[in-house]
């Protein structure tokens, strides 16, 4: 009993995921395309989709993926319990950073905030003299950000039985 408070203790501890407070909502997300999304922002979309069927589905009325020229890089927006993302559309020069920026705001989408700890939900995005730089990596899912999703879930559950 005490080795599993022990173990229990340590992966409190080390988790760093930040939750949405007050923010439920079903699994997988269903996010539709706007009529009008950049070619390579649809296809990132699809194939984050098909790589986290689980989590994340195109098609649906959860929210929408969009593309705009006016926006900040990525953000993600909150209503009750849509949500829509929004990718900066000179990110279609930058395939590496458009797959890290749409799964780290689609991770917003599943209810996650930054964290302080290396991984998806805690991607930047870099520059040098005021220039976006290509970032060499395509990043995935942190155990911390699974853990994150995971609590999600099983409060999400937790929320369906009563």
């Amino acid at each position: 009993m005490l080795k599993k408070l022990i173990l229990y203790t340590l992966t409190w501890v080390c988790s760093s995921f930040n939750l949405i407070p007050n923010y439920t909502l079903n699994y997988p997300r269903n996010l539709s395309l706007c009529s009008t999304i950049n070619p390579y922002v649809e296809t990132t979309a699809l194939e984050i989709s098909t790589t986290y069927p689980k989590l994340f589905r195109i098609g649906g009325n959860d929210g929408t993926i969009c593309s705009e020229d006016d926006v900040h890089y990525g953000v993600m927006y909150k209503y009750s319990n849509k949500t829509d993302i929004i990718i900066n559309n000179i990110l279609s020069y930058y395939p590496n950073n458009l797959y890290n920026v749409m799964l780290h705001e689609i991770g917003h989408s599943l209810g996650l905030k930054h964290s302080t700890k290396a991984g998806m939900m805690n991607y930047t995005v870099r520059k040098r003299d005021g220039y976006l730089l290509p970032d060499p990596r395509k990043l995935w899912w942190s155990r911390d950000d699974m853990r994150g999703i995971r609590k999600i879930k099983k409060i999400r559950e937790s929320d369906t039985r009563r």
